[in-house]
């Protein structure tokens, strides 16, 4: 097999931009960030030609390359349609520096082409949201959402949106306040990872509330939230009944996936009221950390009498 030189590869590095090694490339993907070797994938991506369309980076920016990254995006891919920066779930994530901060909103405010952007190791600042809720093309957004003491009302999106599919990563109180501060009625999908549970809160039903008052009614179908929180505690919010009322405004809605992270005090009526409510339901999945009451076989009767499209159920 051929050999080459150990200095080989950085000789290379210095011939960019006028050297494409891989002008073929159309998805790459670089899945151990934090172990890599400083400025190693910045090298790779100086090597990647135009026809890229899909750059997925995993792992934890301890070592500031994002910047360089995105600079090379900007200047290098005209065709990339799909960026994710990908941070891990259960670990601490190191506080972003300023240049990070700065070239993500840079980039957003330059309106890429881009049709789908994921980015949940990093806070967005809220002018770096507004950016992007108003990309043009845009259809799947993923974004860890910063600690805000109050939300500038940016109600007034643009009519026009693409923006379909929303995932949020962030603690219940946050997400309250950015959704009473963004109205996105085009949106039919929302997947809320939350950081911690929904005890702090004064009730689920206010969680409840600001998703029913965030999308709208005639488009929304599709609905997830997730607690990452291990432990729950007999004390603190509890899931009640009437709690689910303002979700019930969704008569659209097909996917409904609910793992609160907290008491969950249940019955046979909140089942018929949800089986009534959304006749086009395809997936129901209720999943009690900590119960003080469940519902009998006759919610079970409920939902085979009225959710005929049912198909998965837990």
């Amino acid at each position: 097999p051929a050999q080459y030189e150990d200095g080989l590869f950085n000789v290379l590095c210095t011939l960019r931009p006028a050297l494409h090694l891989f002008p073929n490339v159309v998805r790459f993907t670089w899945s151990k960030l934090e172990v890599d070797i400083p400025n190693l994938v910045v090298s790779i991506l100086s090597m990647l030609g135009e026809r890229l369309t899909t750059l997925a980076i995993y792992g934890s920016d301890r070592n500031e390359v994002f910047p360089a990254c995105l600079s090379i995006v900007e200047d290098r891919f005209p065709r990339l349609r799909q960026l994710s920066l990908i941070g891990p779930i259960n670990r601490f994530l190191p506080r972003p520096g300023p240049q990070t901060i700065s070239a993500l909103h840079r980039m957003a405010r330059n309106n890429p082409p881009l049709e789908s952007f994921e980015c949940n190791c990093v806070p967005l600042t809220q002018d770096t949201i507004v950016h992007l809720l108003k990309l043009e093309h845009l259809q799947r957004l993923s974004l860890r959402l910063p600690k805000l003491d109050t939300w500038t009302d940016s109600r007034c999106m643009p009519s026009t949106s693409s923006l379909t599919h929303l995932k949020i990563r962030c603690d219940a109180s946050t997400y309250i306040g950015f959704g009473g501060a963004f109205s996105l009625p085009h949106v039919t999908t929302l997947e809320l990872d939350l950081i911690g549970s929904v005890s702090g809160l004064p009730s689920v039903r206010e969680l409840f509330k600001t998703i029913r008052q965030q999308f709208s009614p005639l488009n929304f179908r599709r609905l997830s939230i997730c607690s990452r929180r291990e432990h729950v505690r007999e004390q603190g919010t509890v899931f009640q009944p009437q709690d689910i009322q303002p979700l019930l405004e969704f008569s659209e809605m097909e996917n409904l996936s609910l793992s609160l992270g907290c008491l969950h005090r249940l019955d046979d009526p909140m089942f018929l009221n949800i089986a009534k409510a959304f006749p086009q339901l395809r997936v129901l999945h209720i999943v009690p950390s900590i119960f003080s009451s469940l519902p009998s076989v006759t919610a079970l009767a409920y939902l085979a009498a009225y959710a005929h499209n049912l198909h998965d159920l837990g």
